[in-house]
């Protein structure tokens, strides 16, 4: 069991990431901190949500969807994609492009949505406006109270963890450039000393985990 205990260790913790990402540039070397950010953002949106729902008395799939789920999603793709960064140290630049244009996608989209539903709508009593609009929204923040407040905060994290996806995918885009570039000159990666012994651990502790499993 002591081969198991040791393979969930935090030893391969790095702030510097995949070294993939850390060499290609002193930009995208900074990639692990957009992630980081990204999640703190997906946080502060889901916890601002979760707020608004509850001053509501008229719950809509569309207000749930985009205040709590879209956030959800957002957290759920960047804790994998810290890991792969800062444990794993192995992120896929091609996969991480994918899901940065899908979340830049979302995450412009929704508040696009909710500033769209509040234009010449001084009621928003039905359909869609009443969906996305703070005025259509029946609750104990009314028109200019706390409901208006955390409306327009959804929107303006939003759009900043839109930007952030860019940036992140982005960097993606530099990382699988270079290294396709290096693929095509022929380029054989350097690896130091660092890396050779970390993955070397990792094999080790992977072999002790299997023989562990047998011997059970």
């Amino acid at each position: 069991m002591a081969g198991l205990k040791d393979t969930f260790t935090y030893q391969n913790f790095s702030w510097q990431g995949d070294p993939r990402w850390a060499k290609t540039s002193r930009f995208t070397k900074q990639a692990p901190l957009v992630v980081f950010i990204l999640c703190i953002i997906s946080m502060i949106l889901v916890a601002m949500g979760s707020t608004w729902l509850v001053q509501m008395t008229d719950l809509t799939f569309p207000k749930i969807f985009q205040t709590i789920f879209i956030p959800g999603l957002s957290f759920f793709n960047t804790i994998p994609s810290l890991h792969a960064h800062l444990l794993l140290r192995r992120n896929p630049p091609r996969l991480a492009l994918t899901m940065g244009i899908l979340f830049i996608l979302m995450m412009l989209l929704s508040p696009i949505l909710m500033l769209g539903s509040c234009v010449n709508s001084p009621k928003a009593t039905s359909g869609l406006r009443q969906a996305e609009c703070y005025r259509g929204t029946p609750g104990k923040g009314g028109d200019s109270g706390g409901a208006f407040s955390i409306w327009i905060l959804v929107i303006v994290f939003s759009f900043l963890s839109a930007i952030g996806y860019g940036v992140h995918a982005f960097m993606a885009w530099k990382v699988h450039k270079h290294l396709q570039w290096k693929q095509e000159q022929g380029v054989e990666e350097v690896v130091d000393p660092e890396e050779q012994e970390r993955r070397k651990k990792k094999a080790h502790d992977l072999w002790v985990k299997m023989t562990s499993i047998e011997g059970l």
